[in-house]
Order: structure tokens, then sequence, then C-alpha cells
């Protein structure tokens, strides 16, 4: 085992010295030269673009039914996104740890405020008590940028106004007495009066008598009392509606959503032999990956004229060379390992058999 993990090793150390090779080639930036050529070229250089950092906010150990925990906790605005949070294992003192779970918390808090709100309602009257029962205890609120709550009448901003008016015609009357009159005959009474400057007629006449004389033991009226009724028509302004106003009052409230809180659960474990070299391997794979990517790879598509120097050339048969030895002395490696490990396995096999026939000897004997 020990010995294939340093092939892996090997294979490893081989495929970061060809990329690097390639890497300090490709950035050389002297102008190319024409060799009279068309040629398809696809260079890798390392990346411009870091990956976005997210550091937590605390750090601290714990532990879970005898397990050894690092739980780091990160609070992630609206522009950082949950896959920008690291998820690789690590050492810490005699452990390695790993990500066992990430858990997420909205953060929220409720933001709380005074607030009125004015209604209007016609009526037909201005009396209080009539307009309250005509009026809702509590409201409910709600407004467009997410405040709500329940709002109470406030019974002291109760207002009403004219809305409405129409004019309306009324009879006007006046009464005039005229005493001393000689005989009951209307013509003795004026038919029209000027009152207040308002000029009234004449409707009716009521007589009475003032006085009388006895004439053959007889009582006849001597004089007259006309009390005469004078009516006119007279118009006002009748309100028909009021326009009532009234405040609701009370507090309203909203949530407000904070920065999203995440936490990352590492489990640690006893670092073996195996565990290092695995970690080591996924140090240097994970590195090479961050500095290659497909935004990183840069196509030289038929350049005119060829345009590829000599030196670039060079370090591509070099590399094609060092490819080549290497995969060839690796497979040869490899099979001379297979053989010397066969003829162990043969020589034990025959070692065993001769003990066999010797102990079968010695007991025939």
């Amino acid at each position: 085992m020990a010995l294939m993990r340093n092939i892996k090793s090997f294979f490893i150390a081989f495929i970061i010295v060809l990329i690097l090779t390639s890497m300090v080639f490709a950035e050389d930036k002297e102008p190319l030269q024409p060799t009279g050529s068309n040629l398809n070229l696809t260079v890798v250089v390392p990346s411009e673009k870091e990956k976005v950092k997210v550091y937590p906010v605390s750090i601290y150990e714990s532990s879970d039914n005898g397990i050894n925990q690092i739980i780091k906790t990160y609070e992630l605005s609206d522009s950082e996104k949950p896959e920008d949070i690291p998820r690789d294992g690590f050492q810490c003192g005699d452990l390695y740890y790993e990500l066992s779970d990430v858990i997420k918390k909205e953060n929220t808090s409720s933001d709380v405020k005074e607030h009125t709100k004015t209604v209007t309602l016609n009526t037909n009257t201005k009396e209080l008590n009539a307009i309250i029962k005509q009026l809702a205890s509590t409201v409910e609120y709600k407004s467009d940028d997410g405040y709500a709550g329940i709002l109470n009448l406030d019974v002291n901003s109760i207002k009403a106004e004219t809305a409405g008016t129409k004019k309306s015609s009324y009879t006007i009357s006046s009464v005039r007495e005229y005493p001393n009159l000689s005989s009951n005959d209307t013509a003795l009474v004026p038919k029209t009066i000027t009152d207040n400057g308002k000029t009234m007629t004449l409707a009716g006449v009521e007589w009475r008598t003032q006085t009388s004389s006895s004439v053959d033991y007889q009582e006849l009226p001597a004089t007259y009392t006309a009390i005469a009724n004078y009516t006119a028509t007279g118009s006002k302004t009748v309100v028909t509606d009021y326009t009532v106003t009234a405040n609701y009052k009370g507090s309203i409230s909203k949530s407000i959503t904070g920065k999203t809180i995440y936490t990352a659960i590492f489990n640690g474990s006893e670092i073996t032999t195996e565990t290092a070299e695995e970690t080591t391997e996924q140090e240097i794979l994970s590195t090479l990956s961050e500095n290659i990517s497909e935004k990183n790879i840069i196509n030289f598509s038929t350049v005119k004229g060829g345009g590829i120097r000599k030196k670039l050339n060079t370090a591509v048969i070099l590399i094609i060379i060092f490819s080549v030895m290497g995969g060839a002395a690796c497979c040869t490696f490899l099979v001379l390992l297979k053989k010397r490990k066969n003829k162990k396995t043969y020589d034990e096999n025959e070692n065993s058999s001769e003990i066999e026939n010797n102990e079968e000897g010695g007991t025939n004997v």
C-alpha cells in the first residue's frame, strides 16, 4: 500500500511539473514571429480572479457524544453565497476535521412605529353619537412597504363639515289688528303690508265686536276689530349631508430580514499515515483546480501567417517528450514490480512444497 501511494505522489508531482512548464512559456509576452503556417493552439495560464473568500464571525470547539467538533459561524449578506463557505477538511492539533453539516438560519428583527390613518364618510347628521355608531371601533392597517397593525378610533378627532345644501321654500305669516271699524267690511282692511322688508298679502280676516249699543232692547255691534292674517313665501338654504373625518391611531410593525447565518460543523478524527497522505494529495489537487479553469484557457485559433515562436514550439516538444518518457518509465516500473511480486510468490510456493515433502518423508521413515 505504501508503494502504491508513492506512485500516486510521483504522478501528481509529474503533472505539476508539466503544468508549470507550460505556464512559464505561456506567460512570455514577446511578439510572435510569423513562420508561414496556420496553427490552432490552446495555452493554459494561471487564474487572475481569486475565489470569493468568506470569513467566519466566530469559531469555537465543542463535543457531541464524545466527538470533538469545531463549529464556524458565518453571516452572509445578499451579495455573498453559501457556496463560498469553505468546506475542505483541515488539521488542528492531533485531529483531522471534516465537514459534517451546514445549518442555515434567517436572522430577522421587527421595526415598530406609531401611525395615524384618517378615514372619511358621508352622513346626514352632525350629531356625534349618531356618527360614532357609523364608524368602526378598530381598523386593520397594512402599508405597501410591509408595515401592519390594528388601529383604534380616536373619538376626539371626529369632525363633521357641510358637504351638500339645497334651497327650501316656506310660508311667512303675520297677524295685524284693525280696531274701531264701523263695519265688518274687508274693504276697510289693507290688502298688503310690509314686514321686515318682505311684502305680505292679506290671506284672511277675522271679525270681532269691539263695542255694541242697545237698540229696541237688542244689543247691536257699534264698532268692529278686524284680525287680519297676512302671508308671504320665503326661501332658505338647507344642509343635505355632512362629510365626517376621523383618525385611527396605533402601533404598526414589520419584520426586517438581516444577514443569513450559516453554521458549519466539522467533526474531528485521529490522524493516521494514510489520512495525512490523502490530505496532502487533496491540497495539491485543490490548488491545481483553483489555478486552472475554463476562464484561464486562451485559444490561439488560426493565427495568420503561423505566428508561433520557435521558443514555444520547443516547449511543446519538450512537454511531449517528458510525457512519453515519464509514461514509459512508469509502465516499465509497474511491469518489473509485477514480475518481482509473481516471482516472490512462486519462490514461496516452491519452498512450502519442499518443506511438506520433507515432512512426509520423515514420517514414512
